[in-house]
């Protein structure tokens, strides 16, 4: 699917995983504000890194408007509070800054 959104924030070391093996991680996320398809603006999308991104990359850039491709087919299951990806499911196609 794919979708355009505006980055609302970035958030350094905001999840927090601990493993029944006594690890933990910790992960950054980008908070993700739907335009389009319009039938879904205004939804909310955490994206949780598996790596940090790079500084000058546009998941750190608020205001930063997206057009992403997802893995998941549709969005449907958001509802109004949002949902959670990791981001090797989703790939920028392109950007304004």
């Amino acid at each position: 699917m794919k979708i355009v959104a505006i980055v609302k924030k970035y958030l350094p070391g905001n999840v927090h995983a601990d493993y029944d093996d006594g690890t933990f991680e910790w992960f950054d996320t980008t908070e993700l504000s739907i335009i389009e398809p319009e039938a879904d603006a205004e939804r909310t999308l955490f994206i949780n890194h598996n790596q940090p991104p790079p500084p000058t990359s546009p998941w750190r850039n608020a205001g930063a408007k997206l057009r992403l491709e997802l893995d998941d087919d549709d969005i449907d299951s958001l509802g109004s509070h949002g949902k959670e990806y990791f981001s090797d499911g989703i790939r920028i196609l392109s950007y304004l800054p």
